[in-house]
């Protein structure tokens, strides 16, 4: 059906209350999103050197690795400023900065030290947000969930405030995060990309542009640059 409406030219864009923008390209299976192409594309003027694409380009991306625990970290920061530069978040800053291939990332170090390790990395994900993150708050006593108590047992500052952000309405915390990636995206990315008169849209928290590697490696450092007023600069992809 998703399909059917963008060839029928029937499209959509709604904003939540929190700030994350839903349309026809954000709700369609990555497969066919990859498969989308640029029609046309002006020449552009990228740090001083003209680049043409080729009309009809594929699609490109840049995204944030590790995109919820960077979100996490910039809220716990905003709401709790005496993390910032500690033991705990330089930490986990650290693991956001690992790599996913390496298995030196966040989402790897706690599947290794929770024994889960067998467990594939797209089905670890899930579980790592639904019983940390986007769910009620457990027991501190309850040892069933082990992703909980590994975390936990890990960085017991940084869990207690998660702790504290929900204990009033579980949705708080990732309704929050969405905010501060919306927030980055549409107010900090997406203006130095319409000044630069780049094509593109949007996947929350991913661009995707034509296909160029001078065009990609642009767009990646927009990101970083972007990030350093956090005082942790964004890890891409």
């Amino acid at each position: 059906e998703q399909i059917s409406n963008i060839k029928n030219n029937k499209y959509y864009a709604n904003r939540d209350s929190y700030g994350r923008l839903h349309t026809s390209l954000t709700n369609l299976k990555t497969i066919h999103r990859d498969n989308l192409v640029f029609k046309t594309c002006p020449e552009l003027l990228i740090d001083g050197e003209t680049i043409t694409i080729e009309d009809n380009s594929k699609t490109d991306s840049v995204d944030v690795v590790c995109s919820q625990v960077y979100t996490l970290l910039l809220v716990l920061v905003k709401n709790y400023p005496f993390l910032k530069n500690s033991e705990e978040l330089n930490r986990l800053y650290k693991l956001l900065m690992g790599s996913a291939k390496d298995k030196t990332d966040t989402y790897s170090h706690i599947q290794r030290l929770a024994g889960m390790e067998n467990m594939e990395r797209n089905d670890f994900k899930p579980q790592f947000f639904g019983r940390l993150l986007f769910c009620k708050n457990f027991d501190n006593r309850n040892d069933e969930n082990i992703i909980n108590t590994t975390f936990r047992n890990e960085f017991p500052i940084i869990h207690a405030c998660i702790l504290e952000l929900k204990k009033d309405d579980y949705t708080a915390l990732p309704k929050m995060m969405q905010k501060m990636e919306s927030d980055f995206i549409y107010k900090d990315v997406v203006p130095v990309l319409r000044q630069h008169n780049i094509p593109f849209f949007t996947v929350h928290d991913a661009v995707y542009f034509p296909e160029n590697q001078i065009l990609k490696t642009f767009i990646e450092n927009i990101f970083k640059k972007e990030s350093q007023k956090f005082g942790y600069v964004i890890n891409v992809a």
